[in-house]
């Protein structure tokens, strides 16, 4: 019968194997070949067959010492988990700054490391068992013989695994944020996201009708207004409150609030400004930093107290933001005063995350300060006013 001729040829090529190895093949060993000869991963996965990677699957799947270490190989799991980050044959995940990025389809976000070791694990896990299950799907081994266990998932794995990642996808430190990575489409660089699109701000005050692109991974940033762009929007009850506090929308000061706004919505400290509201309770000093936090969005925004400009790990948090919002101002010390100063003017800083490196970066966010009492800074020059 058919059955009968099968099991003779794949007797014979057993036979054969037998014969180049010169080895001698015990019962179990035969019977995981049979198996893993007889699976079809193409017809399992419903997807097109493709060349297979260096695993234990392109060799005598015999279940070696030297298999199994081929098997828990870290940048082997790193490249499979890679794949579950990619759309469109493109990765979505970024490792920069000691940190890493995801694409969220309108903008970049930081992934907190307990998430990332937390599906690094979860992903090793189930693709050992899935390798480990088709290496041994066959006939159960004889009694006297022990099936081997798949390896298990250590912490110093999955880190082996986030490093060799990190390898893959890095995005080397010196590289500004926001910019174009990848294949950039063009060099314009003051863009803003929005639920909508990407708004090409200098397109749009040249009056060009094209100035909103798509979004794309490709412009490498952290920012994105959590609404739609609207140029025909209306702001009544903005318009009251300058009307009820600040003289009308034409006064100076109401301006001046125009124009910093206008200042907070792209990543650019080069007007070297802070800005001061200075003033008893009850004068509008929380509505207007409510106003710019929802404006910005929440995620743009930071709130470092400026006593605390000198401590070592405090403002890691701001790199990226577009505003550090401050209520209040205490007693400041020499080393919180300078960092303010290098903070408004934009110069390179370090930054450090706890138990991470440091790196240097240019700050990102403007200095918004809402206080009762007149802060007291030592320096009364021109350098600070």
């Amino acid at each position: 019968s058919d059955l009968t001729e099968n099991l003779d040829r794949l007797r014979g090529q057993l036979r054969d194997i037998e014969l180049q190895a010169e080895t001698q093949i015990s019962a179990r060993m035969e019977a995981a070949k049979v198996s893993a000869q007889a699976f079809d991963p193409a017809q399992a996965k419903g997807t097109q067959q493709r060349e297979p990677r260096k695993t234990v699957l392109t060799k005598s799947l015999a279940a070696t010492k030297k298999d199994w270490e081929e098997l828990s190989d870290p940048h082997y799991l790193a490249r499979e988990f890679l794949d579950t980050f990619k759309h469109d044959a493109r990765p979505r995940i970024a490792f920069f700054r000691e940190k890493f990025w995801t694409w969220e389809s309108t903008h970049w976000a930081e992934l907190p490391d307990s998430e990332i070791n937390v599906r690094s694990n979860r992903f090793a896990k189930q693709k050992i068992d899935e390798i480990f299950s088709l290496l041994y799907s066959g006939p159960p081994p004889a009694e006297d013989k022990e099936r081997p266990k798949a390896p298990k998932i250590t912490a110093a794995l999955v880190a082996n695994i986030r490093q060799a990642l990190a390898g893959k996808v890095l995005i080397p430190v010196e590289t500004p944020m926001p910019s174009w990575i990848g294949a950039p489409i063009d060099s314009r660089q003051d863009l803003i996201a929005l639920n909508n699109g990407l708004l090409d701000v200098g397109a749009l005050f040249r009056g060009d009708a094209n100035c909103l692109l798509p979004h794309t991974p490709d412009w490498f940033s952290p920012n994105r207004f959590p609404y739609q762009f609207n140029p025909r929007a209306d702001y009544p009850k903005w318009r009251a409150f300058l009307t009820r506090n600040l003289e009308g929308e034409q006064s100076p000061k109401a301006r001046l609030l125009q124009q910093w706004f206008g200042y907070c919505i792209l990543p650019d400290v080069t007007r070297q400004r802070f800005l001061l509201m200075l003033g008893e309770g009850a004068n509008g000093k929380s509505v207007v930093c409510a106003v710019l936090r929802a404006m910005l969005g929440e995620d743009n925004c930071a709130s470092v107290p400026l006593e605390m400009f000198g401590s070592r790990f405090s403002l890691d948090c701001t790199v990226g933001k577009l505003a550090n919002i401050a209520a209040e101002v205490g007693e400041l010390d020499k080393v919180a005063e300078g960092q303010l100063k290098a903070f408004t003017a934009g110069d390179l800083m370090q930054f450090e995350k706890k138990n991470k490196t440091p790196y240097m970066a240019k700050p990102t966010a403007r200095l918004i300060l809402s206080t009762n009492n007149s802060p007291d800074f030592r320096d009364k020059s021109d350098g600070l006013w």
